[in-house]
Formats: structure tokens, C-alpha cells, sequence
């Protein structure tokens, strides 16, 4: 199978981000179309202008094939990167099963733990290859995308397929300029990890509405973070998961390598209060899987109900 179709399936910072490098690598290959799957003034602007990426001292436009929220009268995908918040998840696996066929590759870049067995509950077909991403990025204005640091995608095998290794597309991805795509034969680890991190800083930045070097850089909120860490850590062990002696403290120093001013994106809609957010991925997701292995999560709950 070649890759013809390519959905950028969600192109908000991450998503605008990849889609960009994909469009750049792409440009001179008529074959290959790229779709822009988004929406409002975002997806107007795209299609006007093209997506503007701001990344380090550097400006650039890239101009897919199409931007659109509409996936009727465009062709199915061979490859698609969902890159949507947790909140709109359903709603696109829902739209993407009736286009995907048996070809399909779908790789989930957005933050969480059982973000594979969602997508499977509605997306029958095709592979997916679970995935996690370390990038900071953020929609600066409709059209425009700021990236501050990291270009990192780890995915692996489908486990419904775990004998199928996708050749064709770790050959395309690896060819995609300025991303890391790493393809690993069990991407679980790293989920993991990211997701104790990430899980840990969202929740500690929306309830402080601090940035991450900040809550970093403060011993109070920085102990939260490590015993949320903790608490993540347990659960993740106790469904088989090892992990290296000093990896809280590894993770927690991430957060003090980061831009001065990057936030979570949980903390962001907090923030903005526009009654959506990545809440039930984070917090409801910990103490949901701490009650079903009996392991305690006392601080997570604690912050949960202090954000309401």
C-alpha cells in the first residue's frame, strides 16, 4: 500500500506542528494529498493563507490540500495523525470510522493512558499504532501556530496486530523533517511515562494556574507534582509496568528544561473556562484506575476536587 491520503486529524499545536513538517516533506510529491481536519476561523484562515508555524526565529507556510471540518467529499486515509484533545475524541473516531479502510493506519498522538481501547470502541478497522508525543505548542491565533520546544512521537505495534510491522509508514515518518518519529515494538513504557508526566504538571499548573517551570521551581507545588507522579507510578505497576528507580525525579526535572512561559494544555482551558477540558483524561482517568486496582490516590483527588 502507498500512502496517497494523509489526515492531519485535529491541528492545534501538536497537530499544526506535524502537519506543517508533513506538508514541507511533501510538496513536491503531487501523489501525496494532505488534509487540514479543522474548524471555525482556524480551518478559514488555513485555507486563505495557509498554516503559519512560528517556530524558533524562524516563519513558516505550508498549504495542505484542503482544511476542512467536512470529511464527505474527500478521499480516505492511508495514514492519519489524530492529534485532537481527549474531549473531542469521540466525536472524531465517530466521523473517522465511516472513511478508514482496511489500510488505514491511524496513530493517536494526544495525551492519555487508554487512549488506544477508546478509539477501538468505535473504529473497527485499520490499524492503530498507540503513540505519545513531547512537543510544546500552542494555537497563537487562528491560521498561526507557535511551537516553543521538543518534536518527539514515539508509536508502535497495533496490539490487536502485534506481528504487523508498518514498514511503509515508519519509512514515511522518518523522512518527515525536523519530527522525531520513533517507532518502538512496545510503545507502552513511554506512554506511561509520559503520561505521569504530563498527567502530574497539567493537573498541579491548572490548580495553581502557574506555568510548568513555575510549579517546577516551587518546592510546594514541585512535592504535589512528585506525589501525584507517585500515585500514577503505583497504578502503572500494579497493571505490570517497571520503571527505573529515579524516574519521578527524572520526569520532574523535565518540567524545569522547559520555556519559561509553556503551559499545559489542560491548564489553558481551565484557564479559559470555556466549559470543555482534559479533565476526565487526567484526573477522573487516575482515580478511576485507582479504584479499580485498589491502589490510593489521595493528592490526585485532592487537586481534583480543589480545580472542581
Amino acid at each position: 500500500m502507498s500512502i496517497q491520503t494523509i489526515y492531519l486529524f485535529g491541528v492545534g499545536g501538536v497537530g499544526g506542528y506535524i502537519g506543517s513538517q508533513i506538508v514541507q516533506a511533501t510538496e513536491k510529491n503531487s501523489d501525496i494529498k494532505t488534509y487540514f481536519i479543522a474548524r471555525g476561523a482556524h480551518r478559514d484562515e488555513i485555507n486563505k493563507n495557509g498554516l503559519i508555524l512560528e517556530t524558533g526565529d524562524k516563519t513558516i507556510v505550508s498549504h495542505p490540500t484542503l482544511a476542512t471540518e467536512d470529511l464527505t467529499n474527500i478521499p480516505s486515509p492511508d495514514l492519519c495523525l489524530l492529534c485532537v484533545k481527549s474531549y473531542d475524541l469521540e466525536d472524531a473516531c465517530e466521523k473517522l470510522k465511516f472513511k478508514v479502510h482496511q489500510h488505514t493506519t491511524i496513530i493517536p498522538v494526544l495525551n492519555g493512558v487508554d487512549i488506544y481501547e477508546r478509539i477501538r470502541t468505535i473504529v473497527k478497522t485499520g490499524y492503530v499504532l498507540p503513540g505519545c508525543v513531547y512537543m510544546g505548542a500552542f494555537i497563537k491565533q487562528p491560521g498561526v501556530v507557535r511551537h516553543l520546544d521538543n518534536d518527539l512521537v514515539i508509536y508502535g505495534r497495533d496490539p490487536q496486530h502485534p506481528d504487523r510491522l508498518p514498514s511503509e509508514i515508519i519509512e514515511f515518518l522518518n523522512a518527515v523533517p525536523n519530527m522525531r518519529f520513533q517507532f518502538r515494538d512496545d510503545p507502552y513504557p513511554a506512554i506511561w511515562e509520559k503520561y505521569m508526566f504530563v498527567a502530574a504538571y497539567a493537573l498541579v499548573t491548572a490548580y495553581s494556574r502557574r506555568t510548568i517551570r513555575y510549579v517546577h521551581d516551587h518546592v510546594e507545588l514541585k512535592i504535589i507534582v512528585m506525589e501525584i507522579m507517585s500515585e500514577i507510578k503505583s497504578i502503572a505497576e500494579k497493571k505490570g509496568f517497571s520503571f527505573s528507580a529515579d524516574i519521578i525525579e527524572k520526569l520532574t526535572a523535565r518540567g524545569g528544561k522547559l520555556q519559561p512561559e509553556a503551559q499545559t494544555s489542560y491548564q489553558r482551558d481551565i484557564a479559559t473556562n470555556h466549559g470543555r477540558n482534559e479533565g476526565d483524561i487526567f484526573g477522573e482517568t487516575i482515580l478511576r484506575l485507582g479504584r479499580e486496582l485498589n491502589v490510593p490516590t489521595p493528592v490526585t483527588k485532592k487537586i481534583c476536587n480543589e480545580i472542581g
